[in-house]
């Protein structure tokens, strides 16, 4: 019997290994991971509902998903919900879950954790996400894959919302656990799980076989990292160290004679030159109208983007479905009309004096450069990027600012409010925000995506916003990317960097 047993175990361990081995009997290869690294930067913070920042989006997305996704056409499309429904008034909005979803500590993401996770963003102290929920009254559990969202004022742009990080769900049980260590380690129901975050270094993951979308991720392992100087991307692209990142438009030719894919990913990027209405000489329209006129978007285009980008006075690009042409057309360059409005308000050539703030950067010497040329001296007084952040955005202490911009936002009405609301974090002259233009933001919520009358409604709004407001806005670039010719099929999505469908072939 003993004898036997040993026999058994013998032909079950030959066998075994003759199921293991390759062709011919030769030992079987495990197949390699298949690894992405991508050069970018970490989040502010790993919680969407505390992260501040507009690029903070494309590293959550590893983690989270939404409700909702956009797609290339900048439309809401089904992600965590695979439909929902606007009731007639468009005061109420239901979800409907894909069954089976668990979040990446495998509880489950149901109706009560969306309801959970909107609640947290509505409420918690420190919730970035506030004013974005402003329009939710309620949220209702129908049952387990259906949850409703009550609005206290007809809102059709909820879908696009919840494109955003305001609707990456959280998972309920580690919010409720330590919603405070979200912001270190993210817990969601994205196509990927962390496994390892070291703080201003790199963030490591791995697929979640629980993503909605498995089937269309084919990335094994991605490693985030926080990038090198862009001098040295190139390189380390090329040796492996990174299989993808950004890059300035100078670098476009060194990328392609290193042998590197370089492509121009559509964005909603805009730039800005940011005018304080609140302060003097801009509470004057003439003299915010001379800026206006004495800009000539094209220097910047050239020198800055290289050609890549495109003209634009407004937070769109032409490329978007939201531009409007009409708002293009006002301000063409006229300096000498520029320098007319000035002598108009009573300051001849060289008697006005003002401070541009901002980072550090050609965009700073060419709008001093335009200014001058229109008669008004200009200083600029540099400051590191924090500080730019803290002067010009949160406490709104500039005359004038550039080298500041807008990533876009998924509602259209988000951006505009971002640009031009009374609270805006981009709107320089905030709180000031005219009311005209906060009644046609209304009348573009009341309107469904879907109408005919939304983007009429949608480009009156622009053009209130931009004729009302002092910001000046330059240029819209895409996302210029090189990588590593072992990948391919990137999604093009705009406002978010999206993975599904991407390929990585081993070494």
């Amino acid at each position: 019997m003993f004898y036997r047993r040993i026999l058994a175990r013998t032909l079950a361990a030959a066998f075994l290994s003759l199921a293991a081995a390759g062709p011919g009997g030769a030992p079987a290869v495990a197949a390699e991971p298949a690894t992405f690294k991508w050069a970018y930067n970490l989040p502010t913070r790993w919680d969407p509902v505390t992260s501040v920042t507009g690029y903070d989006i494309h590293l959550l997305s590893l983690a989270y998903s939404g409700l909702t996704r956009l797609n290339d056409r900048g439309e809401a499309e089904p992600a965590l919900a695979e439909s929902w429904q606007y009731n007639a008034q468009g005061t109420e909005v239901t979800f409907k879950l894909r069954p089976g979803l668990k979040f990446s500590d495998d509880t489950p993401l149901d109706a009560e954790a969306v309801r959970a996770h909107l609640q947290r963003a509505r409420t918690q102290k420190n919730s970035s996400a506030k004013e974005v929920l402003e329009s939710v009254a309620d949220v209702v559990v129908v049952d387990p894959l259906t949850v409703r969202i009550v609005l206290n004022r007809p809102d059709f742009q909820f879908p696009l919302i919840l494109a955003g990080r305001p609707g990456l769900i959280t998972s309920a049980a580690a919010a409720a656990k330590d919603a405070a260590g979200l912001e270190k380690r993210p817990v969601g129901a994205g196509p990927f799980k962390l496994t390892e975050v070291v703080t201003e270094s790199h963030a490591y993951f791995v697929k979640d076989p629980n993503y909605w979308d498995a089937a269309n991720i084919h990335i094994d392992r991605f490693e985030l990292y926080v990038a090198l100087d862009k001098t040295s991307i190139i390189p380390a692209i090329r040796s492996g160290v990174y299989d993808f990142a950004e890059i300035n438009a100078n670098q476009v030719d060194e990328a392609k004679r290193a042998g590197l894919v370089v492509e121009a990913k559509p964005s909603q990027e805009a730039r800005a030159v940011f005018v304080n209405i609140n302060e003097k000489p801009f509470d004057d329209a003439r003299v915010v109208e001379a800026v206006r006129y004495g800009t000539n978007r094209q220097e910047y285009i050239d020198k800055i983007t290289f050609g890549y980008a495109k003209a634009t006075n407004q937070p769109f690009p032409p490329s978007d479905p939201t531009f409007s042409k009409e708002v293009n057309a006002l301000w063409p360059y006229d300096p000498e009309r520029a320098r007319k409005l000035l002598a108009e308000a009573g300051y001849p050539p060289g008697k006005l004096s003002v401070t541009i703030k901002g980072t550090a950067g050609t965009v700073l010497e060419i709008l001093q450069k335009q200014l001058k040329a229109i008669g008004i001296n200009a200083t600029i007084q540099a400051l590191p990027a924090g500080q730019s952040i803290t002067e010009i955005i949160v406490r709104k202490q500039a005359q004038i600012a550039a080298n500041i911009g807008t990533q876009g936002r998924e509602s259209p009405v988000l951006g505009l409010l971002s640009a031009y609301g009374v609270s805006g974090n981009i709107n320089l002259s905030a709180p000031y925000a005219s009311e005209a233009f906060l009644q046609a933001i209304d009348q573009v919520r009341r309107t469904p995506l879907d109408s005919q009358d939304y983007l009429p409604a949608l480009h009156r709004a622009i053009k209130e916003a931009v004729v009302s407001n002092p910001t000046n806005w330059l240029y819209s670039s895409p996302r210029i990317v090189a990588y590593s010719p072992r990948v391919t099929d990137i999604p093009s999505v705009p406002i978010t960097f999206r993975w599904e469908g991407t390929k990585v072939k081993q070494k």
